[in-house]
């Protein structure tokens, strides 16, 4: 099964989420901004405002950062930056580290930048959360040994109709062109070949609260404390709490409930088996 997905930073402008979340992408993936030579990060302008907006959508959300980093010791620090403004959100899609500046790295030479994206991703990795590289096939190809980064998934960027990266890789950015309602500008169009949202929750990844786990097919009881239904002001009844029901579909804080056919809010649900995935 494949996801269809965008990838955003203020090249796209102020982004219009309400209508970019109609018959729009499963998944996001929102710069945080690069991170320089140093490790500082210098954040992206429409960075709070992406996450303010998609934060009302059922679109699945990760972070991404450019590099220019130059040393072990700045990747360490671009990550521990990196972590610190990740912890603010819920995200269930990866965080990625973006390499694929050839003027950087190519003069760095291989092993360096090799050992640069190690440092950053273990760290990423050994803070609970799932880390993801992210570079195109000339990069991942000529200026990294991919052989040293097997443990992490793949987002490789290749615009032709066909992928010049024989490796195994979990997303393709297959088109920089792409058109979505409410992004003024054409917009990078993504494929993701496995299903992250489910990964991440089942796996525990991300640091996500214990209600944020619960995935279709996920067996819930509506907590006593639930007062009203999603999004809306409508009481919900004593004995509809007392039920169990069957997650139909998750959509970013809510879920779709059998039986009663209505949206609940994550947080007034007791998972009571599973997830399903």
């Amino acid at each position: 099964m494949a996801f269809y997905g965008i990838d955003v930073s203020h090249h796209e402008g102020t982004i219009d989420w309400q209508k970019a979340k109609v018959n729009g992408p499963d998944f996001c993936f929102v710069r945080v901004g690069y991170a320089n030579g140093d490790g500082t990060i210098t954040m992206d302008r429409e960075f709070e405002n992406n996450m303010n907006g998609i934060a009302d959508t059922c679109i699945d959300t990760g972070l991404y950062l450019y590099s220019y980093i130059r040393t072990e010791a700045a990747a360490a620090e671009a990550a521990g930056a990196f972590l610190t403004i990740a912890q603010a959100y819920d995200l269930t899609m990866p965080l990625v580290f973006d390499l694929e500046d050839v003027g950087v790295y190519g003069a760095l030479g291989v092993e360096l930048t090799t050992s640069i994206a190690q440092i950053f991703l273990g760290m990423v990795r050994d803070a609970g959360y799932y880390p993801m590289l992210y570079s195109n096939t000339n990069f991942a190809n000529n200026y990294v040994d991919m052989s040293q980064l097997s443990q992490f998934d793949f987002w490789v960027a290749d615009y032709r109709s066909w992928i010049g990266y024989t490796g195994v890789y979990g997303i393709w950015q297959y088109t920089d062109q792409g058109v979505i309602d409410g992004i003024r500008d054409r917009v990078d169009l993504n494929i993701a070949y496995r299903d992250y949202p489910s990964i991440i929750k089942s796996g525990g990844y991300n640091r996500l609260p214990a209600w944020m786990r619960i995935l279709p097919g996920s067996v819930v009881r509506i907590l006593p404390t639930a007062a009203v239904y999603a999004n809306s002001s409508v009481p919900i009844p004593p004995c509809v709490r007392r039920q169990d029901y069957t997650v139909l579909k998750v959509c970013g804080h809510t879920a779709l409930l059998s039986c009663i056919n209505s949206w609940v809010r994550l947080e007034d649900l007791q998972l009571v088996r599973g997830p399903a995935v």
